[in-house]
């Protein structure tokens, strides 16, 4: 589909776990525009293909901060869900037609790294790095980004997951080990 594509599986699979209920899996694409409709196209594909049976949710939040908002000055909202497009679909398995839940969650370039920290979890690691940057640096951390908390609220430029272990202060705890 799109040859630049950044695809990393998250969550449980990513930890090593022996058993999951579904699939995780963060994508990027490091032009704007393409990573734009990437959820988009990649739904539409999986459609025309067979292998999406439905969509469970199916959410863009960040198209509405896309144009009237600096992406610097996006800061975490007070929801729930993070600020990234996403899709949790039951996807046709086709070796034996079972479906499966699949998590599709579109994260732009610049906010890759974090996502990927974000959702490979454990709930419990990303809670404890959470409260850590809040408490300790006074800064907050989503899947969507690093901030500062200042007035306005400042994204923190970060290029890797290490790097958000880096500017927090903590040692590097690798994705095997965040099963908590």
């Amino acid at each position: 589909m799109y040859p630049d594509c950044m695809i990393t599986p998250v969550g449980g699979y990513r930890r090593g776990k022996e058993f999951s209920g579904d699939l995780d899996v963060v994508v990027s694409h490091p032009q704007e525009t393409v990573a734009n409709n990437l959820l988009k196209d990649i739904v539409e594909i999986l459609i025309n293909k067979g292998h999406l049976k439905h969509k469970l949710f199916y959410g863009q939040p960040s198209a509405k901060n896309k144009k009237d908002v600096p992406s610097e000055l996006i800061s975490s909202h007070k929801n729930i869900m993070d600020n990234l497009d996403k899709c949790f679909c039951a996807f046709i398995q086709p070796s034996t037609q079972i479906c499966r839940q699949v998590d599709l969650i579109i994260a732009p370039y610049s906010q890759y790294p974090t996502a990927v920290l974000g959702w490979t979890g454990s709930k419990q690691f990303e809670r404890s790095i959470r409260n850590f940057a809040k408490k300790e640096r006074k800064m907050t951390f989503a899947s969507h980004g690093l901030f500062l908390n200042v007035v306005p609220r400042r994204r923190v430029c970060v290029t890797s997951e290490k790097d958000v272990f880096d500017i927090l202060g903590i040692p590097w705890v690798e994705p095997e080990m965040r099963n908590c």
